[in-house]
């Protein structure tokens, strides 16, 4: 895979990340939205702050997965760096 071919795909996979992101927000603002327009009482704005720490902490679950993917890319790279050119292959430095 040759560097030019790598920033494509790293790019691709940029974008789609950031798109389903922008699809996940969306989706989130819209019913934190619906949530608070239907906050009457003490009880049910209790209840509702409770789901939107529920969703706050799975937003933190996505972005410690993420963070893990990005490292975990990192390595592939670093080992594709180090293998090319005990393969006689040329990658892209």
């Amino acid at each position: 895979m040759d560097d030019k071919h790598q920033k494509q795909l790293l790019e691709e996979i940029d974008k789609r990340f950031g798109e389903q992101f922008t699809k996940l927000f969306k989706y989130f603002d819209d019913k934190i939205g619906a949530l608070d327009a239907k906050i009457d009482t003490t009880a049910d704005g209790e209840r509702t702050y409770k789901s939107l720490d529920a969703i706050m902490d799975k937003l933190g679950d996505d972005e410690t997965e993420r963070a893990a993917l990005t490292a975990q890319v990192d390595r592939h790279e670093d080992f594709v760096r180090e293998a090319a050119p005990k393969l006689r292959i040329s990658y892209g430095d």
